[in-house]
């Protein structure tokens, strides 16, 4: 049976004038006594609905490595609910899906043992090379041609095979026209063969010739490295060999020959020094400087100091301005004690930048010095001293040693009164 709605509210109990309250309307339909609470009815169970299974994920095919179009296709996810139809027409007459194309390229197609395409006409992948239907189809055509080449051939030799006479003194040679044709074609042929032949034996052998240059230069670049290792060791006998051998092969001779000539010089054999020197001069024609100075300073070295400055001169006045030689110039001249070119030596490379000016002045003290000293060797002493004091430049008239230096040349001169007022004037005041 089916239940009255209920209302949307319940009305309230009527008081009763005796005291007692009266059931409400709806607990008298209900059929309750008043005070007493009516019971709940049970409520109907909602039905249970079946759980819903989540949507399997669909499989992604998998693709072989080699496809061939015979290939079955690859296996679809299973699906779940009312199967839909296949509206594709040639399916439907075999009854399932259609198989689906799947393009292969790149590295799918490279995957195949031996790398290439097992489709027929193609070459191997990424190479552009053509297929072996290509190949097979030039093959072809060359043998066809070679084929209608030779009949063409045949045929004009059974239609006239010609006549062709030679002679030659008393000698003749009688033959048919293509017998000809054909020594002439085998004849250049094998003048051609010996020509190839011959040509790649001459390149072959400049080939080898030129590896044998180069294998020459390297040696000779490992033999000046460990000479001039040597040289810098000490063991100048073995240097002066190295280098030797090696200025023979390398392309720039130079610098293996002066090291060559170093070491000689060191080993104590001065004649191949000046051979090897000699030798480097003519390899750098423009290193006629660097060679003049090799030359000066192993004869300074040697103790040579005249010879020395010999050279020396012979550098000053082609390269007047050159520091190494005005450095060289000044050294040898202090050792000779010839002032007047260590003055003029030292002035000279004061004038040049990049020179140590308090090396430049105590050099040029020296010589002043050196130059007052040797006044007392002369005749007339103190005419010789009183002349150098007014070469003396004012700046270094009141250097003291030089001061003293004037007084004792007076003095031994005889000339005191000169001497005392040189003293007095050189006297702060």
């Amino acid at each position: 049976m089916g239940h009255a709605p209920r209302p949307a509210f319940e009305p309230l109990p009527v008081p009763d004038p005796r005291g007692h309250s009266a059931p409400s309307v709806t607990s008298a339909r209900r059929g309750c006594l008043p005070g007493v609470q009516p019971q709940a009815r049970p409520r109907a169970r909602a039905a249970r609905r079946p759980a819903q299974r989540p949507a399997p994920v669909p499989r992604k095919p998998r693709v072989r490595a080699c496809l061939d179009r015979r290939a079955p296709r690859p296996r679809e996810p299973r699906r779940t609910g009312r199967r839909r139809r296949n509206r594709h027409p040639a399916a439907a007459r075999r009854g399932g899906a259609p198989a689906r194309h799947i393009p292969v390229a790149g590295p799918i197609a490279g995957a195949c043992p031996g790398g290439a395409d097992p489709r027929p006409g193609t070459g191997a992948p990424g190479t552009g090379a053509p297929g072996t239907g290509a190949v097979t189809a030039r093959g072809l055509l060359l043998l066809l041609a070679a084929v209608a080449g030779g009949a063409a051939f045949g045929l004009l030799a059974l239609r006239d095979p010609g006549y062709v006479l030679i002679s030659y003194g008393s000698r003749t040679f009688e033959t048919s026209v293509w017998f000809a044709l054909a020594v002439l074609v085998l004849l250049a042929a094998v003048v051609g063969t010996a020509w190839t032949i011959l040509r790649r034996t001459l390149r072959s052998r400049s080939r080898l010739s030129a590896w044998s240059r180069e294998r020459r230069i390297r040696n000779a670049h490992a033999k000046t490295v460990q000479g001039t290792i040597e040289l810098a060791e000490g063991d100048f006998a073995a240097a002066r060999t190295t280098l030797t051998a090696a200025a023979d092969d390398v392309e720039t001779p130079f610098a293996s020959l002066l090291s060559a000539a170093l070491a000689a010089h060191r080993a104590g054999d001065a004649e191949q020094s000046d051979q090897l020197l000699a030798r480097a001069e003519e390899a750098a024609p423009g290193a006629g400087t660097a060679v003049g100075l090799t030359r000066a300073r192993l004869a300074g070295e040697a103790g040579q100091w005249r010879q020395c400055r010999q050279m020396l001169d012979r550098l000053v006045s082609e390269h007047p301005r050159h520091p190494g030689v005005l450095r060289l110039s000044l050294e040898c001249a202090e050792r000779i004690e010839d002032w007047e070119g260590a003055i003029a030596a030292a002035t000279a490379l004061g004038k040049l930048k990049g020179e140590d000016a308090n090396a430049l002045e105590a050099a040029v003290r020296r010589a002043w010095r050196g130059r007052l000293a040797a006044s007392r060797g002369s005749e007339t002493v103190a005419a010789h001293a009183r002349q150098t004091w007014k070469a003396v430049p004012k700046a270094l008239r009141t250097d003291a040693t030089l001061v003293r230096e004037y007084a004792q040349a007076l003095l031994s001169g005889g000339d005191p009164d000169t001497a005392e007022s040189a003293l007095r004037a050189a006297i702060p005041t």
